[in-house]
Formats: structure tokens, sequence, C-alpha cells
């Protein structure tokens, strides 16, 4: 338990540590930019179908649901669409989201990193006066603090047009009044919020993603136990900052 315990402080320190040189030290512009731009296809355009799948289904279940009971319990149809749209805003759309992005995108990059330190692919670039930092850490983690806010906007649209297509074909909802509803309930805080939200999250994947890539140690092994590592580590902190930020702003 004691070596567990200086582990996990180990890691945090570690975390902090690359962070400040992520944000701290300059870059190779033209190397950074080109890696920058690999990492939004991998982790943005790669990520839309699986984002559109989920999205959708979860904002079909979520207003029919929700539909039913508004209508069953008070006979407010005109509530409908308001009530879901909270729902995506302040919750589920940007924590589904994050985790849809931690158990695709983090696992991915804790791999990719974790498979060049077993390979001495890392020690190598050391050799040649190569911050690892800089060249494979930074490119990932700004790639996702873009890639995080626009897949949970896209997410978010994507689960609110859902709902409203069953909630008309299933409860015969007009779709203007689930519009309307949709309209007349967010406010500024909504979005604000959201947004706060993703960019948080998509910090936390991260950098998470990429510490236990880069303390990778041994064989393909521990990659894969770095992975599965840096979904769960991933999820926790979605779930404890998700309530922190909520406990905030409400």
């Amino acid at each position: 338990m004691k070596n567990y315990l200086k582990s996990q402080i180990e890691s945090f320190g570690k975390s902090i540590l690359i962070l400040f040189q992520v944000f701290n030290r300059g870059f190779n512009l033209k190397n950074f930019i080109h890696e920058f731009l690999r990492q939004l296809e991998n982790q943005g355009v790669k990520s839309l179908i699986v984002v559109f799948f989920s999205a959708m289904s979860i904002g079909m279940v979520v207003a029919v649901q929700f539909g039913k009971n508004i209508i069953n319990n008070f006979g407010a149809e005109d509530l409908i669409g308001g009530f879901v749209a909270l729902a995506f805003f302040r919750e589920l759309a940007p924590v589904f989201i994050a985790l849809v992005l931690a158990g695709k995108v983090g696992a991915a990059i804790t791999a990719e990193i974790g498979s060049m330190k077993v390979t001495e692919q890392i020690d190598a670039m050391q050799v040649f006066n190569m911050e690892p930092v800089q060249f494979l850490v930074a490119p990932r983690l700004f790639a996702l603090l873009v890639t995080g806010p626009i897949l949970t906007i896209y997410g978010l649209f994507i689960a609110i047009f859902s709902g409203q297509l069953f909630t008309n074909f299933i409860l015969n909802l007009n779709s203007a009044t689930f519009l309307d509803s949709v309209r007349l309930s967010l406010v500024d805080l909504d979005f604000q919020i959201m947004f706060i939200k993703s960019i948080v999250f998509s910090l936390l994947i991260g950098s998470i993603a990429s510490i236990n890539g880069l303390n990778t140690k041994g064989g393909s092994e521990a990659v894969g136990q770095q992975t599965t590592k840096t979904v769960v580590w991933s999820f926790l902190s979605i779930f404890i900052s998700n309530y922190i930020i909520t406990s905030i702003f409400f």
C-alpha cells in the first residue's frame, strides 16, 4: 500500500512537471505544426463516426424517456425540449463525449507513446537532443484541446437533433414546440459550462494519456497495462472534475 501511494504521488508530480514543460518551453514550429495537424486528423476526423452514433443513441434514449415521463406525469409537452437541452448542455454532452475520447483517443495516445518508449525510440530522440515532451506530448495535448470542444459541440447538436426527431416520431411532439422549448430554456451560462468542461476534460485526458505513455516500462504487456490505466484514470478524473465544476457554478 505504501509503495502504491508513493507511485501515485510520483505520477502526479510528473504530471505537473510535464504540463509545465508543455506550456513553458518553445516549439520547433515546423515539426509541431506537422504533428499537430496529423493529430487533429487522428483525434478529430477519425472520431466523427463514433461520436455521431454515440450521441445519436443517447439523444434518442434520453429524449424519449424524458418525454414519456413529462407527458405522463405533468402533461407538459412544451417542457420536453428544454429538459433535454439542459441535460445535454450541462452534463451529458461534455461528460459523455469526454468518456468516448478517453476510451478512444486517450488509449491511442498512451499506446503510441508507450510503444515508442519500450522500443527505445524516445531514448534515441533524447540522444539527438529532441525533447519528447515537445515533440510527442505537446502536439497531442494541443490537438485534444481543439478537438475536444469541437466534438462536444458536434455531439451535442447530434443528440438534440436525434432527440427532436424521435420525440416527433414516437410521441408526436411538434418539432417547433421542441425547438422553442430548447431556445427558451438555455442561457449563456449553459454554453460557458459546456465549453469549460470540455476544455478541462480534454486537458485531463491528454495529460494522463501522455504521462502513462512516457512512464511505460517493460515490453508490450506494459503498454497494455498503461493503456488500461489511462482509461481508468481518465474516467475517474472526468467524474471528479465534473462534480467540482458543477458545484462551483450551481
